[in-house]
């Protein structure tokens, strides 16, 4: 099967999975219309982790200039520094450590950062040279997958079967949050974070065959769908849905 990893890696003077480099995939529909479907980006970070500011920083600087789609999920395996960070869920630390797992990596580790669920990087290199890498691995990858947003829900079809997926609800804060700790090796720092993760939800699995229809709520202020691989972790598809921001704002 050819994913993510397997089509990057096959391009000249590119490295899946490198230490200090970020690179970036688009799916099919996205090569088709550059410029209208974002990259995600998932950044892995903690409010104990002296390391993770300036990445925090680097994704907002990022998000104001190219076309991602971000979002931040704090881990607590700094906690015992003496600071509990105020978002950070123990379903967090399992993803992360899914994506240990599908990168092959020793061990979960802060900052990181995880584009399109197919490359990771420790999130410490420059806006710059992220939008390089953007640029340079423009290529299609995984499979074609139609969402389709209901008043309940989602429905899910694609045009041939595909791998197995899973398919999360993830409930965010949108925009920029700050935080600022009392204790800890970030006491008194202002840390700012783009669209904070405060939900992770399993919506299910699919087959890759069928047509499916998944029936939900976004109870959280904002929310996405992400469809992803179950073994590569590729990520598919991903969709905003309506969330409290939205059907409290005033019409008009």
């Amino acid at each position: 099967m050819t994913n993510c990893r397997t089509s990057i890696s096959n391009l000249p003077g590119i490295a899946c999975c490198c230490a200090g480099v970020m690179a970036c995939c688009l799916s099919a529909s996205a090569q088709d219309e550059p410029g209208k479907t974002p990259i995600l980006v998932e950044l892995f970070t903690s409010q104990n982790c002296p390391a993770c500011p300036a990445a925090n920083e680097k994704l907002i600087d990022l998000y104001e200039t190219s076309e991602i789609f971000p979002l931040t999920f704090s881990v607590s395996y700094w906690d015992y520094l003496g600071w509990t960070d105020t978002f950070a869920k123990a379903e967090f630390n399992a993803r992360q450590r899914a994506y240990a797992d599908a990168f092959d990596l020793r061990a979960p580790y802060t900052p990181q950062a995880v584009v399109d669920g197919c490359l990771q990087t420790t999130g410490k290199v420059s806006t710059e040279s992220i939008e390089q890498k953007i640029d340079m691995t423009r290529t299609p990858h995984g499979h074609e997958v139609d969402l389709n947003l209901t008043a309940t829900g989602l429905e899910l079809s694609a045009l041939e079967t595909i791998p197995a997926a899973e398919v999360w609800l993830v409930g965010f804060q949108p925009g920029v949050t700050a935080v600022v700790p009392n204790r800890g090796l970030n006491q008194n720092k202002m840390l700012s974070h783009v669209n904070m993760v405060t939900d992770l939800t399993p919506l299910g699995t699919w087959a890759g065959d069928d047509p499916i229809r998944l029936d939900f709520q976004c109870t959280s202020e904002a929310c996405v769908v992400i469809v992803q691989e179950s073994e590569s972790k590729d990520v598919m598809a991903f969709v905003e849905v309506p969330g409290q921001a939205s059907l409290e704002r005033p019409a008009g």
